[in-house]
């Protein structure tokens, strides 16, 4: 996991979208992905 995934886990309580640039997967792959997020 990213060192700032925590901060994001943050901001993202605060967020209505989400807009990101990486490769397919990796999100998911941090445990950062949408079904890891939405219960937010």
């Amino acid at each position: 996991m990213p060192k700032g995934a925590e901060i994001f886990r943050q901001m993202i309580r605060d967020t209505d979208i989400v807009i990101e640039n990486f490769r397919p997967g990796t999100l998911e792959r941090w445990g950062l992905g949408y079904e890891d997020l939405r219960p937010l």
